[in-house]
């Protein structure tokens, strides 16, 4: 995939300001590099208007595992942002045939693998966990839906590589393990000694989990 939107979101006060958030895949006219953006806009009359980027570049490798789900928290008022791990994180950290380098997933300076969270402006919240970025937490691999309950509450789900697909709690600075911690095709065993936030569940068989949402009401009972 090299170009295309990937996620959408609407603003938890869009009755009074008329936000939405789109994030997409992009092809750099100059470089040939994919990218990945998050614009604003407003609508007006079912038409998006006053068209505002409001994170740019961030890296898309060849378009794959680039994330893009995107939701907004009504109770902090901030935007979530999944971003992939863009397939770049091979020959790293402590992985075969490595370069010593770091992996980007495991990498808080990198884009790569994590969960971004941003004001409505683009602006980084000062209560991020790393300061002046906007990670939100790290350590994953490629996240296909994000979802925030009314009592800010968020989880993810996340495909593996080619078994034990994840559904993950949302939690803050919390690194997900990937992919040097929680290797491919390796079973998230909870009581494992290493420091990575283990799965709400996960799947042996590949689902993979492509869509998430919260669901309060009565009508629908176990």
């Amino acid at each position: 995939m090299g170009a295309g939107p990937l996620g959408l979101a609407i603003d938890s006060k869009f009755k009074d300001n008329h936000f939405i958030y789109v994030y997409y895949n992009y092809k750099d006219t100059v470089s040939g590099n994919i990218y990945a953006r998050i614009l604003r806009f407003t609508d007006f009359d079912n038409k998006g208007n006053n068209k505002t980027v409001l994170l740019d570049k961030i890296p898309a490798s060849k378009g794959y595992h680039t994330g893009g789900a995107l939701v907004f928290n009504n109770i902090d008022s901030k935007l979530y942002v999944t971003v992939g791990d863009a397939t770049r994180n091979v020959n790293c950290g402590s992985l075969p045939d490595s370069t010593g380098e770091i992996c980007p997933a495991q990498d808080p300076k990198s884009l790569l693998g994590k969960v971004l969270r941003i004001n409505r402006d683009g602006t980084i919240p000062d209560d991020n966990p790393f300061p002046n970025s906007p990670v939100y937490n790290y350590g994953h691999r490629n996240m296909y839906a994000i979802a925030i309950d009314e009592q800010g509450h968020g989880l993810v789900t996340e495909a593996g590589e080619n078994s034990y697909d994840e559904i993950n709690s949302l939690i803050k600075g919390g690194n997900y393990g990937w992919p040097t911690l929680q290797q491919a095709d390796t079973a998230p065993d909870p009581s494992s000694p290493d420091s990575s936030i283990k799965p709400m569940r996960s799947y042996y068989i590949s689902l993979p989990p492509t869509q998430a949402t919260y669901y309060d009401n009565g009508k629908f009972l176990n």
